[in-house]
């Protein structure tokens, strides 16, 4: 599914499994408030998370051993002073 990514991206030391993409996707949306792309889930599911490509791309999921879980770094407060919340769906 993922094949031609992963032939552009290979996994890095660092790529490593989602153990559960689908709470990891239902906690995301509850915290967001809004849905979370099935490709994306998909991609936690099938490729998991981390660097790609000696370290060009970095694919957020749960909490890592050198970056925060995709929740925690949505949730930094720096974020409403950028773009507005999610849930408010605003331009």
């Amino acid at each position: 599914m993922f094949q031609k990514f992963l032939a552009a991206f290979p996994k890095g030391s660092e790529s490593i499994a989602v153990s559960d993409p689908d709470l990891l996707a239902r906690n995301l949306a509850d915290q967001t408030q809004g849905p979370v792309p099935e490709d994306l889930v998909a991609f936690w599911r099938h490729v998991g998370q981390g660097y790609f490509a000696e370290g060009e791309i970095f694919f957020f999921g749960e909490s890592g051993r050198y970056r925060d879980s995709i929740l925690d770094w949505n949730a930094r407060d720096f974020w409403s002073e950028i773009y507005p919340v999610p849930r408010s769906r605003a331009p």
